[in-house]
């Protein structure tokens, strides 16, 4: 062999002879692991880069390109979820803005203390019942069963309903008005000014009706039971029928009578007529009429008449809430009161624009289990239950921008 032949071969030798071409290593895939990018372009199996255009080192699943040569702004994995936001990305932490930054496909997790609203959103107000008590305060309820009087019975009853439907505003009155401390004076007057208003929807007028209740049930205060001797639920009626006359009819708006059925003796006011016709007059207002019987065993006939006026039938054997005994006196009270509340609230003006969500105190706003129609939002068992336990007025109705 000839010399320059030698030296080709040695050459060669140096340049490359037992060494293979090493592979370029662009990135690492899912796992961590170096991916080998050959720089051949007719390479047997390309590698699929997405592009990452914030930078954080995480691709858009939706922009894929094949090559065997890495690319700059391409990345080998396809777990972004907000390619445009080097903040958003699975390696990111969760912060309270009502966003997924860490793309799990969730909001705000685990973030207790978490309260963030879109600042497109507008809240809803929800309209509290207002609810009036036109309650006897006759010698009938020093009567009672086991030595203890209606009236200490009926009073504990009314304010325990006032704190367990706390989102609603309460009144009351209560009759025969007991206008002098003179029984001759009382007996006389055939109980013209009824009772005490207090309207409905005051703090001040709840607070003030508490008072009054638990004030008299003392001996010797102005409204304890007892003179005049007489039931006039007629007057008591026709007073709750001036109780909302400047009102603005947004808020849902019943009346809660209770009596012991004794016969009126006074009939200023009508009488038992009377009564039924204020309650028609009431329910023209958009007022219901909701009626118990405690106590008593008379007057069934009256009371009925009363409560088929008053648009709220307690059921198919009578129309009003039968409560004999002491002890059926709350779960009557309580009754009514679910109906009232029935899952739903009256809802302030509602914007066209907005579309609607609904949480209950802190949590997650609800996927369904709610309808939002015709000026009144109603909630399922579920959500309903978690409203009562919490307060309806936790319950929050965001309009935000579609």
């Amino acid at each position: 062999m000839s010399r320059g032949l030698w030296a080709a071969l040695f050459c060669v030798c140096l340049l490359g002879c037992g060494s293979e071409r090493e592979p370029v290593v662009a990135d690492t895939d899912d796992a961590g692991a170096d991916v080998d990018l050959d720089a051949d372009d007719e390479c047997a199996s390309p590698y699929t880069f997405y592009r990452d255009a914030d930078g954080d080192t995480y691709g858009d699943p939706r922009l894929g390109r094949e090559s065997c040569d890495s690319i700059q702004g391409y990345v080998l994995n396809s777990l972004d979820c907000v390619d445009g936001d080097p903040l958003t990305n699975p390696g990111a932490a969760e912060i309270c803005d009502g966003l997924d930054n860490n793309c799990d496909g969730q909001t705000d997790e685990n973030l207790p203390d978490c309260a963030w609203v879109d600042p497109s959103c507008i809240e809803v107000e929800l309209l509290r019942p207002e609810v009036l008590f036109v309650v006897e305060r006759s010698c009938a309820m020093n009567e009672g069963q086991d030595g203890v009087r209606r009236w200490d019975t009926l009073v504990p009853a009314l304010l325990a309903v006032m704190d367990q439907f706390g989102d609603f505003s309460f009144g009351g009155l209560l009759f025969p008005d007991r206008t002098s401390l003179d029984p001759d004076e009382n007996e006389d007057a055939c109980l013209q000014a009824e009772t005490i208003p207090f309207s409905p929807g005051e703090a001040s007028a709840a607070a003030a009706f508490r008072d009054r209740l638990m004030n008299s049930t003392f001996a010797g205060d102005p409204w304890e039971p007892g003179q005049p001797c007489k039931s006039n639920p007629d007057c008591g009626v026709a007073q709750a029928l001036g109780t909302w006359e400047n009102s603005d009819g947004r808020s849902p708006r019943s009346v809660v009578l209770v009596s012991s059925g004794t016969p009126t003796d006074c009939t200023e006011c009508g009488g038992w007529d009377g009564a039924a016709q204020n309650v028609l007059s009431l329910r023209e207002q958009g007022v219901t009429t909701h009626v118990i019987r405690f106590g008593g065993t008379r007057g069934m006939a009256s009371l009925n008449a009363i409560a088929t006026a008053g648009g709220a039938p307690a059921g198919q054997d009578s129309s009003f809430h039968d409560a004999r005994a002491n002890e059926q006196l709350l779960p009557a009270l309580v009754t009514v009161a679910d109906r009232i509340s029935d899952c739903s609230r009256a809802v302030d003006l509602v914007p066209a624009d907005k579309q609607f969500q609904v949480r209950v105190g802190d949590d997650a706003f609800l996927e369904g289990g709610w309808t939002l129609s015709n000026g009144r939002l109603r909630l399922e068992a579920e959500p309903c239950a978690r409203a009562d336990e919490l307060g309806w007025d936790t319950v929050q109705v965001l309009g935000c921008d579609r």
